[in-house]
């Protein structure tokens, strides 16, 4: 009897256990589903929103070589100044897609990661098109560089330096500031031209009538009574003043005009002639190439003084970017490659180097657009660019001869 009822006892308590415990079990089990299903729905639209914010428009511009695009941008990237039926501006990516949509009156190009915009003052976006920098500058430098330094001015036109966050970092001393290159940044106190650090320290002294963008340890220079000659970052003589123009070294080479012939050629870091004065005008050595002028004509020559392509046109921008650059013949401009092989006829009225795969250019009809390096186009504006006098026209233009490529000064100067 005891043990049947033992059995009993235990038959029962499994039974209740049973029936307590497992449809229990059953509920968090079922819970815990559900909270799986919703925990893996939330990740995913998290991971697809991530996904679309971390869209990468960097491109590479080294891989052909110094150009003037990865010279003046830190971080170039594959978004385009676009603008709509208003006039206003935004952002197109390399597909034509509008994906910063145009609400400012005037954009420029990024540079690390910023890019300036105009609504009622000046300001700059991030790649998402949020304001990284609140609008409300009268003055304020085109570029961030590479060490997250813009220069702007107060109301009285002082400028000094703000960080990307828009918090001023040197404070407003200068009359003019140029962009930081090579942790130096070319200043205008008193009407007079020096260079500081980062930190704000004097490091040239205000003392020459022009100095230009720091490049490979050198920038030239011209005192109020001397020719042009080129100083270290520490204002240190290193190559004497005895040019009447001078330009930035790029690629080891500077293009200098003699003060006897007024030619111009190609100096060393040393300052030896590597290609003697020749020329009736030169650019530097962009990707290698460097366009001269020979009578009326423009070609382009190798580090080596070697003429590969032969002077047969009438104009030539900057140089080459991204194996390609622009030629003049009459009246409208195309593109030629470095065999001097014309890849996309003249049939333009303005045009811009090629910026990550694509360019501006200024169409026959009167609209601003870009091409890629077929030709093909990837956008045209809808409204007629001189109908739009902050934008348009402030982008074409914006790398051909450039104040930072090539100082001149007058022949009689002394």
């Amino acid at each position: 009897m005891k043990l049947i009822l033992k059995k009993f006892i235990i038959s029962n308590y499994n039974l209740s256990y049973i029936s307590i415990v497992k449809p229990s079990i059953n509920k968090l089990m079922k819970n815990f589903f559900y909270l799986l299903i919703i925990t893996l729905c939330l990740w995913g639209c998290k991971k697809k929103k991530d996904d679309i914010q971390a869209i990468d428009y960097s491109c590479d511009c080294s891989k052909y070589g110094t150009n003037i695009i990865n010279f003046s941008f830190y971080h170039p990237l594959k978004l385009y100044p676009a603008n709509n039926d208003r006039g206003n501006w935004g952002f197109i990516d390399s597909k034509g897609n509008m994906v910063i949509s145009p609400m400012y009156k005037e954009t420029l190009w990024f540079s690390n990661n910023r890019a300036r915009v105009l609504i009622d003052f000046y300001g700059f976006i991030a790649t998402d098109g949020t304001m990284a920098v609140p609008d409300g500058y009268r003055y304020i430098g085109a570029y961030f560089s590479a060490n997250g330094l813009v220069g702007y001015a107060s109301d009285v036109m002082n400028w000094g330096f703000m960080d990307m966050n828009g918090k001023n970092i040197l404070p407003f001393l200068y009359k003019d500031a140029d962009p930081f290159h090579e942790d130096s940044a070319v200043v205008n106190y008193m009407n007079r031209f020096g260079a500081i650090d980062i930190a704000g320290n004097l490091k040239v002294p205000n003392q020459y009538m022009v100095v230009g963008t720091f490049s490979e340890g050198k920038a030239y220079a011209a005192t109020l009574k001397g020719w042009l000659g080129y100083i270290g970052p520490n204002n240190e003589q290193i190559i004497s003043s005895r040019f009447a123009a001078a330009g930035i070294f790029i690629n080891g080479y500077a293009v200098v005009m003699d003060t006897v012939n007024f030619l111009y050629g190609y100096i060393n870091g040393s300052g030896n002639y590597m290609i003697p004065p020749s020329f009736q005008d030169a650019g530097p050595f962009w990707e290698y190439l460097a366009g001269v002028k020979v009578g009326n004509k423009w070609g382009f020559v190798d580090t080596l003084g070697n003429m590969v392509i032969q002077p047969a046109f009438d104009d030539v921008l900057s140089g080459f970017c991204e194996n390609l650059t622009g030629i003049k013949m009459g009246d409208t401009w195309g593109y030629a490659d470095k065999t001097g092989q014309i890849v996309i006829q003249p049939q333009f009225k303005e045009i811009d180097m090629f910026y990550c795969g694509l360019a501006m250019v200024l169409f026959e009809d009167g609209y601003m657009g870009f091409i890629d390096k077929s030709g093909n186009i990837i956008w045209k504006s809808p409204i007629l660019s001189l109908k739009n006098t902050l934008g348009t026209r402030r982008h074409i233009d914006n790398f051909r001869n450039t104040v930072t490529e090539k100082a001149i000064l007058p022949r009689i100067h002394r």
